[in-house]
């Protein structure tokens, strides 16, 4: 990402709480869902500042760290998914978790190996939230997660000046 040093995570676990998710399970969802970007930090830091120590080229740790990450960004939303709502929840939106975990991670991959450890998470985080999005205009769940303290609602199109 291009913040890095946590800040990721304490702006959507904060977010997640706004929406209506306990404080510890916001929290914990958001560092998990850290895991697969977390290694090339805020604009690939950790990678370029590693590579210039060690004295190896910069492209070649990229590399092998976008290659080592496929399992683990693969398998990340499916596990979150798991954490929220079990198997059910994983059966039920199973194509969107496949759309965006295939999104991100071959955009990752790709990225890693050809463009270096600058912009791999970035690009996959924008190129998943995309695909993903498109993905969802087309496609819907057959059941809407709700907790189970909040009742279902009906949208309201209409805009009002207070009249």
């Amino acid at each position: 990402g291009a913040i890095g040093f946590g800040g990721p995570v304490a702006i959507t676990a904060a977010l997640l709480v706004g929406l209506g998710l306990r404080p510890l399970q916001a929290a914990g969802l958001c560092l998990i869902a850290n895991t697969a970007p977390v290694a090339f930090g805020a604009v690939g830091i950790p990678i370029i500042a590693m590579a210039n120590l060690v004295g190896i080229e910069q492209h070649s740790v990229s590399a092998m760290v976008g290659r080592m990450l496929v399992p683990l960004s693969l398998t990340i939303p499916f596990f979150i998914v798991f954490l929220m709502d079990g198997f059910k929840g994983i059966k039920e939106t199973f194509p969107a978790i496949l759309v965006a975990a295939l999104s991100f991670t071959t955009t990752q991959f790709l990225s890693s190996n050809h463009l270096g450890a600058e912009l791999p998470d970035i690009i996959s985080a924008v190129v998943s939230l995309a695909v993903t999005t498109v993905f969802l205009k087309f496609w819907k769940p057959k059941n809407i997660f709700r907790f189970d303290n909040e009742s279902n609602f009906t949208q309201d199109n209409t805009l009002s000046f207070n009249q």
